[in-house]
């Protein structure tokens, strides 16, 4: 009987060996990692605030240079170009390497745990800091040693892309556009003080409509504050805060910082998460659809993944899934915004499905 209890206790002991091993990168390192992204001019200088993508095989980022993007960890190359009026493109490749996480789980998690953090990207790293440079590639490689190693990275060539031209230039309609001119369309003006967004909300089970209006209160900076401050925006598209449900399921299933990361193309995807939803997203086609008697350009997004259920126990590091997430996103680059939600809900207490859609821009005296 004793020399059951001991081998049995032996036995645990090894499994939790395992378990506490398996996946040592993932635990280590996470399937995330923060890189700094700086832009230059061929002569040094540097330049903030141009508009970049980073994309692997696990999602894109968006980030303003002279800050630090969160990237998901990939063993494929991280890709980056960045984009500023006046300047061509900047563009570099950051190379994926093996991280000590990896090498670690070599040594004492087992073929599982490589397994685990291969697959979530978690053994990989790429370089901490990169400085692009305006009309140039660059490569990039974390270690030291190699070519490219350093935030400075190695030369490929020059970018053959035009110079971005600034914001604004060449906006004149030309005799004969099309009313749907992105440029001749009264919608795709800059928000002014006092303007109220005007959208629709509706209960896809019930058929019932409820009026949500946004009004423009204060430009504070390069915030725009919405009624009194219960949404908070930023000039560029990105929500800072929301405090009211008022747009039902979009508004509370909303990953931080928005649906969508800025400047979204077809063919882009990316992850996000807040608190409560887990989700995976891609644009797809380019359409218009009609506001106002106005045809705006759209680019139709699909978000799938999970609410997350808050007060379950967290199991082996994840909170357990509780209701499939579904919803269908019309965005408007011009805009800079969502016109266009259907969002879904699917769990074992029910479905909520429900559709918000911008009606009108109602322009006032004060902008």
């Amino acid at each position: 009987m004793k020399t059951s209890t001991l081998r049995f206790m032996k036995l645990g002991l090894i499994a939790a060996a395992v378990t506490v091993t398996t996946g040592c990168a993932s635990i280590i390192n996470g399937t995330q990692q923060s890189v700094k992204v700086e832009t230059l001019t061929e002569k040094g200088e540097s330049v903030a605030g141009a508009d970049c993508r980073l994309s692997n095989a696990n999602g894109t980022v968006a980030v303003d240079s002279g800050q630090t993007a969160l990237v998901n960890r990939s063993g494929s190359t991280l890709r980056m170009k960045c984009l500023m009026d006046g300047h061509a493109p900047a563009a570099g490749d950051a190379l994926s390497r093996v991280n000590g996480g990896l090498i670690g789980n070599v040594l004492f998690g087992g073929l599982i745990g490589i397994i685990i953090d291969l697959s979530n990207g978690a053994g990989f790293s790429y370089p901490d800091e990169v400085r692009l440079v305006f009309g140039q590639e660059r490569a990039f490689d974390r270690y030291a040693g190699a070519a490219g190693g350093g935030a400075a990275g190695q030369l490929i060539g020059p970018v053959a892309d035009e110079p971005r031209k600034p914001a604004g230039a060449g906006r004149a309609k030309p005799q004969g556009a099309a009313e749907g001119d992105a440029s001749s369309n009264p919608l795709n003006r800059p928000l002014g003080k006092g303007d109220v967004l005007q959208y629709v909300l509706t209960d896809k089970s019930t058929g019932r409509e409820s009026k949500v209006d946004y009004r423009l209160d204060e430009i504070k900076g390069k915030e725009l504050i919405f009624n009194q401050g219960e949404r908070i925006e930023t000039a560029d598209g990105r929500v800072v805060q929301v405090r009211s449900m008022s747009a039902g399921l979009f508004d509370s299933l909303m990953p931080e910082g928005g649906w969508l990361p800025l400047n979204i193309r077809p063919g882009m995807s990316w992850s996000a998460e807040s608190a409560s939803v887990k989700v995976r997203a891609a644009a797809g086609d380019e359409s218009t659809v009609m506001i106002d008697g106005e045809s705006v350009r759209v680019i139709a997004v699909k978000v799938t993944g999970w609410q997350l259920n808050a007060n379950a126990q967290p199991t082996s590091g994840l909170l357990r899934r509780s209701s499939q997430v579904i919803v269908t996103l019309l965005y408007a680059p011009e805009m800079k915004r969502v016109v266009q939600a259907d969002a879904e809900v699917r769990g074992d207490s029910g479905r909520a499905h429900e559709s918000f859609k911008l009606q009108r821009v109602a322009r006032s005296s004060q902008g």
